[in-house]
């Protein structure tokens, strides 16, 4: 039997951590090793008219790695050139009201406008696919494999902008289950978590409302089939995933052709349901909240944005409770880990005894958080995540694409350009 310190060697072996100068701490995990991670992230550090601002996000890909690798290369860029140009030349580093709703509103159109010119790509590739013959299609296809596969592919979003006196934006594009959340000290010395980011999800009223609403009362039903979307995504809102906002002429004749993580029944469920699109937006949700007061630097907050591979572990149902999942809030139980004093009701959600600062004092928070979600001190729970035979079948065991991003907004210094 492998020792504890053998089996947390084994699962730092498979995690991908970083500490940014900046005091960004981040963790990407993915165990299964015939499985490539369609998580990426993006760290950003600006000095705009001479004060600091930090922008965080992660993109949680499905069907492939292309929507979400683009997306976190260049849509930083965008949003740092657009608030550059909106925001005063002023010394004062704090962003009056006005501006922060100028700053939010800039927010959501960069994030529509980036995901508008990867559908506008295809189409001036091709207006019009049932033009297309097989032949012609495929020459399409063979030249322009990565502007096709942005579109086919897709990406949910948690993003933060932060200023140097803590004024905080966050943006999601996406469900429920890819969180934008805040860690924050309980005068017992204990901490809880609190969700920022609004839900996006078809089972919330206001979204399943909202999305019938647009369609013929005939295809309700199978817009929400199991939950899903088409039955074929759990969520309502995503970058790319043009199969779900156009016609379907061109997924059959266009983006069919590149090869895909998406189940094998896709396709056809594409093909028979694709009726009235759009079914999915990447309208985001956009929040402001405000870091600078001294009541909520008293509680030392801690910013946390993850993939759904953190409520995947959390709830455990394709984990460690699949027969028994837990319904308590990933947003809560994570933010709880990341104090030196953890509660009984914690370690009974996970079922196993996490430990603080297994990484020492100046370890990686994130993968530490990350560590003591999936297993703690239990040798077990680590050999089961890491064990590839377990990991080959989803039935057994099944572990998603799991990135989180952890920041101490105290790490947060004014600074000016020399």
């Amino acid at each position: 039997m492998e020792s504890l310190q053998q089996v947390r060697q084994r699962f730092l072996d498979t995690c991908i951590s970083r500490i940014t100068p900046g005091g960004v701490h981040t963790v990407a995990f993915q165990p299964k090793q015939t499985r490539r991670s369609e998580d990426f992230v993006a760290i950003e550090q600006w000095q705009i008219h001479g004060h600091h601002w930090t922008f965080l996000a992660v993109f949680d890909g499905h069907g492939g790695v292309d929507t979400s690798r683009y997306a976190a290369d260049v849509l930083p860029r965008r949003i740092q050139t657009a608030l550059t140009a909106l925001i005063s030349t002023s010394e004062s580093a704090t962003v009056n009201a006005s501006a922060v709703q100028s700053i939010s509103d800039m927010l959501t159109q960069q994030i529509k406008t980036f995901d508008r010119a990867i559908g506008k790509a295809v189409k001036r590739l091709c207006e019009n696919p049932d033009d297309l013959d097989d032949t012609s299609a495929q020459a399409i296809v063979d030249a322009n494999f990565e502007v096709l596969a942005r579109a086919f592919y897709g990406s949910t979003l948690a993003a933060a902008l932060i200023n140097e006196n803590g004024q905080l934006w966050v943006a999601s594009v996406g469900d429920s289950t890819h969180c934008s959340a805040v860690s924050y000290l309980l005068p017992d010395g204990t901490r809880d978590g609190k969700r920022l980011s609004k839900m996006h999800n078809p089972t919330v009223p206001s979204e399943y409302v909202r999305i019938s609403f647009r369609h013929p009362t005939s295809e309700v039903e199978d817009l929400f089939r199991d939950d899903r979307v088409l039955g074929s995504i759990s969520m309502t809102r995503a970058l790319g995933d043009f199969s779900f906002k156009w016609p379907k002429a061109f997924s059959e004749r266009l983006l069919f052709k590149l090869p895909s993580t998406f189940d094998s029944e896709f396709p056809d469920k594409i093909r028979k349901f694709n009726k009235t699109p759009p079914y999915l937006t990447a309208t985001p949700s956009v929040e402001y909240f405000d870091m600078t007061s001294s009541d909520t630097q008293d509680s030392k907050p801690i910013l946390l944005l993850f993939s759904d591979g953190v409520d995947n572990i959390v709830k455990g149902e394709w984990v460690f409770h699949q027969d028994s999942p837990r319904s308590d809030e990933p947003s809560s139980v994570a933010g709880a880990l990341l104090s030196d004093k953890i509660s009984e009701h914690v370690q009974s959600v996970l079922g196993h005894h996490p430990q603080p600062r297994w990484l020492g004092e100046n370890g990686n928070m994130a993968t530490e958080l990350l560590g003591n979600l999936l297993a703690g001190t239990k040798v077990q729970s680590f050999v089961d995540a890491l064990n590839p035979l377990l990991l080959e079948d989803p039935d057994k065991i099944y572990i998603d694409d799991t990135t989180l991003i952890v920041f101490p907004l105290s790490s947060l210094k004014p600074r000016t350009s020399s």
